[in-house]
Parts: C-alpha cells; sequence; structure tokens
C-alpha cells in the first residue's frame, strides 16, 4: 500500500474546495434570486388586494348614488343670543337621519362651531332646530346624513 504524496493530497482537497466553493456560491445566488422573485410576487399581490380593498371600502363609506338622491334647503333661519333656529326640508326621495351643522361667527374662525342633530326628515318633510350657540353667527353650512350615517357634503345647504 501506497501513501499519497503530501503534496498531492493537498492539492486534490484544495480542486475539491474550489468545485465545492463555487457549487456552493450558485446555490447561494439560486436561493436569493428566487428569495427577490418571490417577495416581488407577494408584493404585487399584496398591493392589487389593498387596493381593491379600499375601493370596496369608499364605495361602502361614501355612496354617491344615495347622495345624488338627497335634497336639503334651508327655510329660515333665525339668531337670538342664546339659540339658534333653523327650519330645514327635505327636497327630494330618500330620507335623513340627521345633519351637521357647521357655525361660523361674525369674526371669521378658522375652525368652526359644529353640531351633529339627529333629526330624521323623510321626502318631503321639513323640521325645526332649535339649538345653543355662543355669539353671533354670520354664516350656516347643514350638512345630511344619510341612512348609513354618510355625510353628503355636495347636497350641503348654506345660509
Amino acid at each position: 500500500m501506497q501513501k499519497a504524496h503530501p503534496k498531492r493530497r493537498v492539492a486534490s482537497q484544495s480542486r475539491g474546495l474550489r468545485k465545492r466553493a463555487i457549487s456552493e456560491f450558485i446555490s447561494y445566488a439560486i436561493l436569493i434570486g428566487l428569495a427577490i422573485m418571490l417577495g416581488t410576487l407577494v408584493f404585487k399581490w399584496a398591493t392589487g388586494m389593498a387596493n381593491d380593498r379600499a375601493a370596496d371600502l369608499q364605495n361602502k363609506v361614501y355612496d354617491r348614488d344615495i347622495c345624488k338622491q338627497i335634497g336639503l334647503s334651508i327655510q329660515s333661519v333665525c339668531q337670538n343670543p342664546q339659540t339658534l333656529n333653523i327650519n330645514l326640508t327635505n327636497t327630494n326621495q330618500v330620507g335623513m337621519t340627521g345633519v351637521l351643522v357647521r357655525m361660523y361667527s361674525i369674526y371669521d374662525d378658522i375652525q368652526p362651531e359644529m353640531r351633529e342633530v339627529n333629526a330624521s326628515l323623510g321626502p318631503g318633510q321639513s323640521r325645526a332646530l332649535t339649538m345653543t350657540k355662543q355669539g353671533t353667527k354670520r354664516r350656516l353650512e347643514v350638512i345630511p346624513l344619510t341612512v348609513k350615517n354618510i355625510a353628503c357634503r355636495e347636497r350641503m345647504a348654506v345660509a
């Protein structure tokens, strides 16, 4: 039995290490490439899913069709030092569950006083609202609320 020469043994081992190192490098490159590809696919899927969910949520929360069927008019407004009296009429086919009232003072407030009033109005009905207030108001914005509690800003009545 012959013993292998020590230099030949080292040379053959280093050649094996080089081959193993190259194949190990290739396997890492393939693994990283697969991870990037999988991450890209998951990102695109999640982005599409989020956009779809956002569109569905917007349709549920802000139903433009129901807002087109609401009409609100302010018949009269009267204010004294403590109270504000507003006569409202629902002028369209859909009932309202309430209104949001924004009150702007004569001093050009940046933040108007805002109140939510639970005053249901059926189609064609009128209602008188009385609210307490502070100071003199120069402008009112009355925003109708639908059955789903959607504030229809485009159907706002101003006085």
